[in-house]
């Protein structure tokens, strides 16, 4: 009673972090997906308003991120995504946090696009909308989305690779051509990496 109590009362002062660090440092990393700790980063959360806020809260969700806390997370990236000049960058995060932790990839695509509908001058939303779209099987879409990210990150090992991979799935002799140009592309970016050119090889035993 005490912890809600404390907690309670940095809520009502607008001290946002500072209610969601007193939870952390008095429940051990086991509890992270209990509901009082979602319920209170929810309540942490409602209290964000200024800019700087949202800054903080991006920081904090990073931290929970890596330490594979999902949810408090997810949460804290929500709170960030109403502020107008920062709602981009936590929407792409949303997307990693429900890709990558909580599992669940429709959500994480819809969080893609609309962090791309937001701002479509960064290459990650395509990247890992792309990387996502592959992993259902999602060919002709993937390529989409890695084409984009390719036309916006043109010295990127990652998205080249990922893009020629996403083409030779498809299985048409047009779409082989396209996979070897873009792994030669990555290739020419990285000569000390195998992969581009074990991938090549690949094709060329189709």
């Amino acid at each position: 009673r005490q912890l809600l109590n404390d907690v309670n009362s940095l809520i009502n002062r607008r001290e946002t972090l500072d209610a969601h660090r007193v939870f952390h440092r008095r429940h051990p990393a086991r509890m992270v997906a209990s509901r009082a700790r979602i319920f209170l980063v929810l309540a942490c959360a409602a209290a964000l308003s200024r800019s700087e806020d949202a800054d903080a809260l991006i920081r904090q969700a990073r931290v929970d991120a890596n330490r594979g806390n999902g949810p408090a997370a997810d949460a804290l990236l929500q709170a960030a995504s109403e502020s107008a000049s920062h709602a981009a960058e936590a929407l792409f995060l949303r997307g990693n946090v429900h890709a990558f932790l909580l599992r669940r990839p429709a959500e994480a695509e819809q969080f893609y696009k609309q962090s791309l509908q937001l701002n479509g001058s960064r290459w990650e939303p395509s990247y890992f909308l792309g990387k996502l779209l592959s992993e259902q099987q999602r060919w002709a879409e993937a390529v989409e989305a890695l084409a984009a990210a390719a036309t916006l990150a043109p010295t990127s090992v990652a998205v080249w690779q990922e893009l020629g991979k996403a083409h030779a799935a498809t299985d048409s002799q047009s779409s082989w051509d396209a996979a070897s140009e873009a792994l030669y592309r990555a290739a020419a970016l990285d000569v000390h990496s195998p992969q581009p050119l074990l991938s090549l090889g690949q094709i060329a035993l189709r």
